[in-house]
């Protein structure tokens, strides 16, 4: 699904990657591969939203480089993504994006 040229496949199938894909399943690096070419490279904000959201359900550090370049996206729902991309890391950059964020316009970003 991931590889579809249809948004409305590719935000499934990110969705589901994010709920399948922990770290003992067997497929957990090639779906990080997979989510972080979709983050690096996808313009569709509901695909890009499902796929930070993903990354958040994986809890992996090297989601951080990803997610960082989409903080300031012009869509809420891709910024909101973004917080819970990062909410379970304590890393330096994710930590200072969202303290950024709990500036943000938008109450759902905040929160």
């Amino acid at each position: 699904m991931c590889e579809s040229k249809s948004s409305n496949e590719i935000e499934p199938g990110a969705d589901l990657l994010g709920q399948l894909s922990k770290p003992d399943c067997g497929f957990h690096e090639e779906s990080l591969s997979i989510l972080f070419r979709i983050v690096d490279e996808e313009v569709d904000t509901n695909v890009l939203q499902s796929a930070t959201v993903a990354l958040g359900h994986l809890g992996d550090i090297r989601a951080v480089d990803h997610l960082v370049k989409l903080k300031n996206h012009a869509s809420e729902d891709v910024r909101h993504g973004v917080v819970f991309g990062m909410l379970t890391h304590e890393d330096e950059r994710a930590i200072a994006t969202l303290i950024e964020l709990s500036k943000d316009e938008d109450d759902d970003v905040r929160s």
